[in-house]
């Protein structure tokens, strides 16, 4: 059970990274910005995988 929890979140931590770095992409083009928002991909990813695995296993490890 907590395997497959698991694998759930790193499925929407990556569709996430995959979303976001789109957006950036995106955003940079019409703005013409230079690419610094890697950390902010990666927090993301950590956060959404990380309360994915708290919302359905009620561990406080998670947060």
């Amino acid at each position: 059970m907590e395997k497959s929890i698991e694998d759930k979140a790193y499925m929407y931590g990556a569709s996430v990274v995959t979303s976001l770095a789109a957006i950036f992409l995106i955003y940079k083009i019409f703005r013409r910005m230079p690419s610094q928002d890697m950390s902010a991909i990666i927090f993301a990813n950590i956060a959404v995988a990380a309360g994915y695995q708290f919302v359905k296993l009620h561990k406080k490890y998670f947060l």
